[in-house]
């Protein structure tokens, strides 16, 4: 079941303004009270204060937070809650943009408190500018015209006029209010940009109301009415070619009784301000409630989307229609979003039509096919359904030059996206690196463009942080978009947080992980990294469910294919895999606590083990996350006597839920016995709400330093015949004691030997050059293949004699001997040395 929400506090204006075709008053609930997501005001803070505690597991602390809204072919750039936008807020409503002469681009957002201006000079650090009070209201409206914006509410304000002159240098006025034209409320407002008149549309049952911007901007006189039907929406156009050449025809959404009755199109020529005419009433079958309506750019069709007649699991409808001839309007058919949301707001631009379908988010479809627009793009701001309710997405904006697209949402305020593949994206050829080795490491990076030019060149930078600060780091470019970064030497041990940026053309920071600074690669300082244990939950490793104090009545953990709801994932963690632990017995929904526990692990050889866990964790909720709802991850030392809480998480925002890493240092919270057990706790707090957990891919590691090895004693020629190439595969860990000499280059087919000792020399023997001084140890006797290659896998525990014996930060030196039957010489040859440090 899902917990009953709040409704907002309704004001009287509020409450008068409510009407037939709007029940929006009906679904409302609390705004998201959450972050948004702002990645270059993020990045920012970072510089200054860290990545902060990488295994805090707080909702709103340092540790990785995930934007995982639904989306294909649309990149989330940034996003400023209702709060944000204004403290205190309690929603949001319409949107509109503005480009000022200077080229700055300014998102215009309605609140319920006023209207928001944002710049968005720097895309993903939108920075409020200014805000308009304005009456409370859940209907605000706004539209441009010249330097000035028009800001109309079913709040009886008249018309708020806004002067953006001075925009450029930041300064955004209310300069007037009309109240000219009878009474003071409106649905919406229209203007027609080519005749520069504004048209009032709806507000107690009227129709529209007419004002000349040409004669004065500021003040604008009020010049005709017309009230035969009421007008919900419309979009009026001055024709300067064709048929209809200098012709201004308003198209009209709505009918009689506030619009419920005989809903439909109205095509009202308003040339002459002293004599409307009605050049068409059209009418489409299986009307709800003719909302708002927009042309194609070449004026031959017209999209109408229905805000009542998605119902009983329709999809969203929007209705084609043929407007080539105004007088003669035909209705060619409708076409389907994908799911059964409500369709609200909708415009075009170029090929495309943007809709913002409430709870299915952002819509997009390429229209080539004027008659049968197809699916292309979207982004779901209310993740959790797409149910038929008046919550999520009110309206977009398309229209700005740069390319990037607005949307204003309910519950959760101002988005800016960019539709398309990401300008910049990042590979890495060689690998993320799961570790930073103790004396530098290099990392190769491969940028890629979508199209030539989309790069800011100088932008490229990894900002990475090992616990010491942040550090800004200068990818050199290679050439063919291949970049090389240089780590310096990192203290052994650490956990790195890193990630990969740079800036398109567009301003646009664009991330590796895409939803960097906010989450973060993680590696090791360390030259190597032991996997200590290893589960992804593909088979049953030993893991129980129950613990003292579990009394959840559904929802308990289990091991298997998850299926997504609203709250649980549709896939487990893991790449190549399907299982994972859920909450899934009985009822999928978690009623009370439930836990999971590992088997016992022996980590008392180990000085500095990390614990790795993917975590799933979301409540349903899409508004709130309470304090009662939980995910806590705990260690015991003593087989589970008692436990030490390491991690404890809530829903992390309005996302349906996403795959998140929690990392936690073992040895800091807990002592590191032969028997440390994991204990994973999901719990509703008796709330009801749809709560769902899941875990993957758990592993234990122990980051290993002073692990490393180098060749010398490289000598070339030899002194006679071929000489041989020392190797290595493995680490030259002694906890992993997995350490594999290797030979190469050697006279294929002949008997030799590997040997060791803890000094380096270089003397010419036999046939080529001894590399070892001092006493040496001979290893058994080895055959090399036909090709010349041979290996020995070295037993780190057994030491040929007592006195060489290998221990932790010691080097030795190995070489290889090989009988060579062929050589004019001494008969064999050796290899060059190879000098290895070994480390736990």
């Amino acid at each position: 079941m899902k917990l009953l929400l709040p409704l907002l506090a309704i004001t009287p204006t509020l409450l008068a303004a409510t009407h037939d075709d709007d029940p929006k008053i009906l679904d409302r609930v609390g705004p998201y009270r959450g972050p948004g997501f702002a990645p270059a005001t993020r990045l920012a803070a970072i510089q200054a204060q860290g990545f902060g505690n990488t295994y805090a597991g707080l909702a709103d602390g340092p540790g990785d937070r995930s934007i995982e809204f639904p989306r294909q072919g649309v990149e989330l750039v940034s996003w400023l809650t209702a709060e944000e936008l204004l403290p205190g807020n309690a929603g949001a409503n319409d949107c509109w943009g503005y480009v000022t002469p200077g080229g700055k681009e300014i998102a215009i957002v309605g609140l319920f408190k006023g209207t928001a201006f944002v710049d968005l000079s720097d895309p993903s650090a939108p920075t409020v500018m200014e805000v308009i009070p304005g009456l409370g209201s859940l209907w605000r409206d706004i539209k441009t015209f010249g330097e000035y914006a028009y800001i109309v509410t079913e709040a009886e304000g008249g018309i708020q006029v806004v002067d953006l002159s001075q925009a450029d240098s930041g300064v955004i006025a209310h300069v007037n209010t009309v109240t000219a034209g009878g009474v003071l409320d409106s649905h919406n407002v229209a203007i027609d940009v080519e005749s520069g008149f504004l048209y009032r549309c709806g507000g107690s049952g009227r129709g529209i109301r007419v004002y000349d911007l040409n004669a004065d901007p500021v003040n604008p006189p009020y010049v005709a009415a017309w009230n035969d039907r009421y007008v919900h929406d419309a979009q009026v156009v001055t024709y300067t070619s064709g048929p209809f050449a200098g012709r201004q025809i308003a198209y009209l959404c709505g009918g009689f009784n506030n619009g419920s009755s005989q809903t439909g199109l109205t095509v009202l020529d308003v040339t002459n301000k002293n004599k409307f005419e009605v050049r068409d009433q059209v009418y489409y079958p299986n009307p709800g409630y003719s909302h708002q309506a927009w042309l194609s750019p070449d004026r031959q069709h017209l999209y109408l989307d229905d805000e009542l007649d998605e119902g009983g699991g329709n999809p969203t409808r929007t209705i084609v229609m043929d407007v080539s001839d105004i007088d003669d309007v035909q209705v060619l058919g409708s076409f389907s979003a994908s799911s059964p949301a409500i369709g609200h707001n909708l415009y075009t631009r170029d090929q495309y039509i943007f809709e913002a379908n409430y709870r299915s988010g952002l819509r997009v479809f390429d229209a080539t096919d004027p008659t049968a627009p197809t699916e292309v793009a979207w982004f779901d701001t209310w993740p959790s359904d797409d149910r038929p309710n008046f919550n999520g997405l009110w309206s977009n904006y398309p229209y700005f030059p740069s390319g990037l697209v607005i949307g204003s949402d309910i519950e959760k305020g101002m988005f800016v996206w960019w539709v398309g593949d990401p300008e910049v994206t990042f590979d890495f050829p060689q690998g993320l690196p799961e570790s930073f080795g103790t004396q530098g490491t290099t990392v190769t990076i491969q940028l890629n463009e979508a199209q030539p030019g989309d790069l800011a060149a100088g932008t490229e930078r990894v900002w990475l942080d090992a616990g010491e600060g942040v550090l800004e780091l200068i990818p050199v470019a290679q050439g063919g978009g291949l970049y090389t970064v240089d780590v310096p030497p990192l203290t052994c041990g650490a956990e790195v947080r890193w990630f990969v940026g740079a800036r398109s053309s567009t301003g646009i920071l664009w991330t590796s992980p895409p939803e960097a600074p906010y989450t973060s690669y993680r590696s090791y300082a360390a030259d190597d990294v032991l996997v200590l244990f290893s589960d992804d939950m593909e088979s049953d490793q030993g893991w129980t469910v129950g613990s003292a104090g579990d009394d959840a009545t559904g929802g308990l953990w289990v091991r298997g294919n998850p299926k997504g709801t609203s709250a649980q994932p549709e896939d487990d963690h893991t790449p190549v895999g399907t299982r994972c632990w859920y909450t899934g017995v009985g009822v999928d929904d978690v009623d009370g606590q439930t836990s999971l526990v590992s088997p016992p692990m022996d980590l008392s050889a180990y000085s500095s083990p990390w614990l790795e866990i993917w975590t799933w964790f979301s409540n349903g909720d899409e508004i709130f996350k309470t304090p009662f709802d939980v995910l806590q991850i705990a260690l015991s030392e003593d087989d589970g006597a008692t436990w030490v809480t390491v991690d404890s998480s809530q829903p992390r925002g309005p996302e349906k839920g996403s795959w998140r890493l929690v990392t936690v240092p073992i040895n800091q919270h807990v002592t590191l016995t032969d028997s440390v057990r994991i204990r994973i706790r999901a719990r509703d707090g008796n709330l009801d709400n749809e709560l769902e957990a899941a875990i993957d891919d758990v592993r234990i590691v122990q980051p290993l330093c002073g692990c490393d090895w180098q060749n010398y004693c490289v000598t070339s020629p030899h002194t006679a015949g071929p000489g041989a190439i020392m190797g290595a595969s493995g680490s030259a860990s002694l906890l992993a004691s997995d350490l594999v000499l290797e030979a190469s280059g050697a006279v294929p087919n002949q008997f030799g030997l590997f040997f060791y000792g803890p000094l380096a020399t270089e003397l010419p023997v036999g046939d080529g050059y001894l590399c070892i001084g001092g006493d040496t140890w001979r290893l058994p006797v080895v055959s090399t293949d036909g090709s010349g290659f041979t290996s020995f896998p070295l037993d780190l525990t057994q030491a040929p004699d007592p006195s060489a014996t290998i221990t932790i930060g010691s080097r030795w030196h190995f070489q290889f001997w090989f009988r060579d039957p062929t050589s004019p010489g001494a008969g064999f040859n050796f290899s060059d040395g190879l000098a290895v440090d070994f480390c736990p």
